[in-house]
């Protein structure tokens, strides 16, 4: 289980600042909603997922919405590193 929801992180980080690049900060986070939603109906942990993107759906701007995807971006390929 916990391989699953690293990888579900990990592609949902990768997807998102390429699906809602040319989106308003509120259609973004609408479409990081679904995509967590999708994920926790496949049998991710919806606390592992919500927690990972919360700084995410918690930005007041476009920029710290990328932001914070970005980040947890790289999080997730250095472990994958390690």
């Amino acid at each position: 289980m916990f391989k699953q929801n690293e990888k579900a992180i990990a592609q949902i980080a990768d997807y998102i600042p390429r699906a809602c690049r040319g989106m308003q900060l509120q259609e973004a986070k609408a479409r990081l909603e679904k995509k967590i939603a999708l994920y926790i109906d496949d049998g991710c942990d919806a606390a592992v997922l919500n927690a990972a993107f919360a700084p995410a759906l918690n930005s007041h701007t476009r920029e710290s919405f990328f932001r914070a995807s970005q980040r947890r971006s790289a999080k997730e390929a250095t472990s994958e590193q390690d």
